[in-house]
């Protein structure tokens, strides 16, 4: 997969990352960095829709070996690429448009909600990359 997230800055225990196990299909394919859409609780997926929550994957994941987890990143800095324009502060969810990696933003700043917990700290055009803080 192209534009996967990257690490700038790990934060959490023993500076790890906090990472975080989710349930996820046995068929799924996942290159570490990628975005993977929570569907709830305790559940990711690799099939996206626009303007959902979440998660980094912190591994890779490889089909049909009988794993149903995988460890996500919970605590860090990270870089992505923008699929619409960002402002800084806003709450990231999945892109509408462009690759399954990219972000957009969800329309509301940190002063105004807490809810999906990935920020961005930079703003940015369509194609740009920049910098998320990820407080999950």
């Amino acid at each position: 997969m192209a534009n996967e997230w990257s690490k700038v800055e790990y934060y959490g225990a023993n500076n790890g990352g906090q990472i975080v196990r989710y349930a996820i299909a046995n068929d799924a394919s996942v290159s570490k960095g990628a975005m993977l859409q929570l569907l709830d609780a305790r559940t990711v997926s690799c099939a996206h829709l626009a303007k959902k929550h979440f998660r980094i994957a912190a591994e890779e994941h490889l089909p049909n070996r009988g794993v149903t987890s995988i460890g996500c990143v919970t605590q860090a800095r990270m870089r992505f690429v923008a699929s619409a324009a960002i402002t800084v502060g806003d709450a990231l969810a999945t892109a509408e448009f462009g690759s399954l990696n990219h972000a957009s933003s969800c329309g509301i700043t940190v002063s105004q909600n807490d809810h999906t917990g990935v920020f961005s700290e930079d703003t940015l055009a369509c194609g740009e990359t920049g910098t998320a803080r990820i407080n999950q």
